[in-house]
Protein backbone atom coordinates (compact mmCIF):
# COMPACT_ATOMS: atom_id res chain seq x y z
CA UNK A 1 0.00 0.00 0.00
CA UNK A 2 1.40 3.40 -0.93
CA UNK A 3 0.21 6.66 0.61
CA UNK A 4 1.11 10.11 -0.68
CA UNK A 5 -0.36 13.26 0.87
CA UNK A 6 -0.69 16.12 -1.63
CA UNK A 7 -2.59 19.37 -1.93
CA UNK A 8 -1.24 20.97 1.25
CA UNK A 9 1.38 23.39 -0.10
CA UNK A 10 1.81 25.26 3.17
CA UNK A 11 2.22 21.95 5.04
CA UNK A 12 4.67 20.60 2.43
CA UNK A 13 6.81 23.69 2.92
CA UNK A 14 6.70 23.36 6.69
CA UNK A 15 7.51 19.65 6.53
CA UNK A 16 10.52 20.24 4.29
CA UNK A 17 11.86 22.82 6.77
CA UNK A 18 11.61 20.34 9.67
CA UNK A 19 14.57 18.29 10.78
CA UNK A 20 14.83 14.77 9.31
CA UNK A 21 14.40 13.25 12.77
CA UNK A 22 11.07 15.07 13.23
CA UNK A 23 9.92 13.98 9.76
CA UNK A 24 10.79 10.36 10.59
CA UNK A 25 8.91 10.58 13.89
CA UNK A 26 5.75 11.83 12.17
CA UNK A 27 5.96 9.21 9.41
CA UNK A 28 6.64 6.35 11.83
CA UNK A 29 3.60 7.20 13.95
CA UNK A 30 1.37 7.45 10.87
CA UNK A 31 2.59 4.14 9.43
CA UNK A 32 2.10 2.40 12.76
CA UNK A 33 -1.50 3.64 12.93
CA UNK A 34 -2.17 2.28 9.44
CA UNK A 35 -0.60 -1.09 10.27
CA UNK A 36 -2.81 -1.32 13.36
CA UNK A 37 -5.92 -1.01 11.16
CA UNK A 38 -4.65 -3.84 8.91
CA UNK A 39 -3.83 -6.06 11.93
CA UNK A 40 -7.33 -5.57 13.33
CA UNK A 41 -8.79 -6.55 9.94
CA UNK A 42 -6.70 -9.74 9.91
CA UNK A 43 -8.01 -10.61 13.39
CA UNK A 44 -11.59 -10.07 12.19
CA UNK A 45 -11.01 -12.46 9.27
CA UNK A 46 -9.81 -15.28 11.55
CA UNK A 47 -12.49 -17.77 12.60
CA UNK A 48 -13.73 -17.37 16.18
CA UNK A 49 -12.48 -20.85 17.06
CA UNK A 50 -8.88 -19.69 16.45
CA UNK A 51 -8.56 -17.74 19.72
CA UNK A 52 -4.89 -18.61 20.15
CA UNK A 53 -4.19 -17.42 16.62
CA UNK A 54 -5.79 -14.02 17.22
CA UNK A 55 -3.26 -13.33 19.99
CA UNK A 56 -0.39 -13.85 17.53
CA UNK A 57 -1.46 -11.09 15.12
CA UNK A 58 0.44 -7.86 15.64
CA UNK A 59 1.92 -4.83 13.87
CA UNK A 60 5.08 -2.77 13.87
CA UNK A 61 6.67 0.16 12.12
CA UNK A 62 10.16 -0.45 10.78
CA UNK A 63 12.90 2.01 10.02
CA UNK A 64 13.18 3.86 6.74
CA UNK A 65 14.68 1.68 4.00
CA UNK A 66 18.17 1.79 2.58
CA UNK A 67 19.68 1.11 -0.81
CA UNK A 68 16.94 0.53 -3.39
CA UNK A 69 14.29 1.58 -0.85
CA UNK A 70 16.11 4.65 0.47
CA UNK A 71 13.70 7.16 1.97
CA UNK A 72 10.76 4.72 2.00
CA UNK A 73 9.10 3.96 5.34
CA UNK A 74 7.66 0.50 6.00
CA UNK A 75 5.15 -0.97 8.44
CA UNK A 76 4.19 -4.62 8.91
CA UNK A 77 1.07 -6.42 10.12
CA UNK A 78 0.58 -10.17 10.47
CA UNK A 79 1.34 -13.30 12.43
CA UNK A 80 4.09 -12.90 15.02
CA UNK A 81 4.82 -9.31 13.95
CA UNK A 82 5.77 -6.97 16.76
CA UNK A 83 6.41 -9.84 19.19
CA UNK A 84 9.83 -10.00 20.76
CA UNK A 85 11.50 -13.42 20.67
CA UNK A 86 10.98 -13.95 24.41
CA UNK A 87 7.24 -13.28 24.13
CA UNK A 88 6.94 -15.59 21.10
CA UNK A 89 8.76 -18.39 22.95
CA UNK A 90 6.59 -17.89 26.04
CA UNK A 91 3.41 -18.02 23.95
CA UNK A 92 4.55 -21.24 22.25
CA UNK A 93 5.46 -22.83 25.60
CA UNK A 94 2.13 -21.77 27.14
CA UNK A 95 0.15 -23.38 24.33
CA UNK A 96 2.13 -26.65 24.78
CA UNK A 97 1.54 -26.67 28.55
CA UNK A 98 -2.15 -25.95 28.19
CA UNK A 99 -2.75 -29.19 26.28
CA UNK A 100 -5.64 -30.09 24.04
CA UNK A 101 -7.44 -32.69 26.16
CA UNK A 102 -8.40 -35.66 24.01
CA UNK A 103 -8.31 -33.72 20.72
CA UNK A 104 -5.72 -34.55 18.05
CA UNK A 105 -2.97 -32.20 16.94
CA UNK A 106 -1.10 -29.34 18.55
CA UNK A 107 -3.63 -26.54 17.99
CA UNK A 108 -3.00 -23.16 16.42
CA UNK A 109 -0.46 -20.87 18.01
CA UNK A 110 2.40 -18.52 17.26
CA UNK A 111 4.71 -21.32 16.09
CA UNK A 112 2.42 -22.71 13.39
CA UNK A 113 -0.20 -20.11 12.40
CA UNK A 114 1.58 -19.55 9.08
CA UNK A 115 0.66 -23.12 8.06
CA UNK A 116 -3.00 -22.11 8.12
CA UNK A 117 -2.50 -18.74 6.46
CA UNK A 118 -0.05 -19.66 3.69
CA UNK A 119 -0.89 -23.35 3.30
CA UNK A 120 1.53 -26.29 3.22
CA UNK A 121 2.91 -28.86 0.84
CA UNK A 122 1.81 -32.46 1.39
CA UNK A 123 3.24 -33.53 4.75
CA UNK A 124 4.55 -36.94 5.84
CA UNK A 125 5.96 -38.53 8.96
CA UNK A 126 9.10 -40.64 8.63
CA UNK A 127 10.85 -38.20 6.28
CA UNK A 128 12.64 -34.89 6.56
CA UNK A 129 14.18 -32.33 4.25
CA UNK A 130 17.96 -32.02 4.25
CA UNK A 131 20.21 -29.17 3.20
CA UNK A 132 20.49 -25.45 3.75
CA UNK A 133 17.36 -23.30 3.84
CA UNK A 134 17.36 -21.10 0.75
CA UNK A 135 14.54 -18.94 -0.55
CA UNK A 136 12.75 -20.54 -3.47
CA UNK A 137 14.58 -23.89 -3.13
CA UNK A 138 12.90 -27.04 -1.84
CA UNK A 139 15.43 -29.51 -0.51
CA UNK A 140 15.11 -33.24 -1.11
CA UNK A 141 13.39 -35.53 1.38
CA UNK A 142 15.19 -38.43 3.07
CA UNK A 143 13.86 -41.24 5.25
CA UNK A 144 14.35 -40.94 8.99
CA UNK A 145 13.70 -44.62 9.68
CA UNK A 146 10.33 -43.96 11.32
CA UNK A 147 6.89 -44.98 10.15
CA UNK A 148 5.91 -43.26 6.91
CA UNK A 149 2.43 -41.79 7.00
CA UNK A 150 0.71 -39.04 5.00
CA UNK A 151 -0.51 -36.36 7.44
CA UNK A 152 -2.27 -34.05 5.01
CA UNK A 153 -1.96 -30.77 3.23
CA UNK A 154 -3.36 -27.37 4.16
CA UNK A 155 -4.68 -25.07 1.45
CA UNK A 156 -3.96 -21.34 1.46
CA UNK A 157 -6.73 -19.63 3.41
CA UNK A 158 -6.64 -16.15 1.82
CA UNK A 159 -7.23 -14.51 5.22
CA UNK A 160 -4.51 -11.88 4.80
CA UNK A 161 -5.53 -11.00 1.25
CA UNK A 162 -9.19 -10.51 2.25
CA UNK A 163 -8.18 -8.44 5.29
CA UNK A 164 -5.87 -6.27 3.18
CA UNK A 165 -8.60 -5.56 0.63
CA UNK A 166 -11.06 -4.70 3.41
CA UNK A 167 -8.67 -2.42 5.31
CA UNK A 168 -6.80 -0.74 2.45
CA UNK A 169 -9.04 2.35 2.25
CA UNK A 170 -9.42 2.95 6.00
CA UNK A 171 -5.68 2.41 6.58
CA UNK A 172 -4.77 4.95 3.87
CA UNK A 173 -7.10 7.57 5.32
CA UNK A 174 -5.75 6.99 8.85
CA UNK A 175 -2.16 7.33 7.61
CA UNK A 176 -2.97 10.55 5.72
CA UNK A 177 -4.84 11.96 8.75
CA UNK A 178 -1.96 11.12 11.11
CA UNK A 179 0.54 12.74 8.74
CA UNK A 180 -1.48 15.95 8.56
CA UNK A 181 -2.03 16.00 12.34
CA UNK A 182 1.67 15.37 12.98
CA UNK A 183 2.76 18.13 10.61
CA UNK A 184 0.31 20.59 12.18
CA UNK A 185 1.41 19.64 15.69
CA UNK A 186 5.09 20.16 14.87
CA UNK A 187 4.39 23.36 12.90
CA UNK A 188 2.68 24.91 15.97
CA UNK A 189 5.84 24.32 18.00
CA UNK A 190 7.82 26.61 15.67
Amino acid sequence: MTVKVTGYRELDGKLSRMRKSVQRKIIKKAMKSGAKIVAMAIKRELPNSWKGAKRTIGFSSTRIGRGKFKGVSFAKAGAGVGMKKKRRMAAAAKSKLKGRGNRKGVGIGVSNIMWFMKGTDPRYTGTKRVGAHRRGVKNRRVDTGGIKRYTGRLKKSGIVQRAYRASKGPAKSVIAGELIAGIMREAKKR
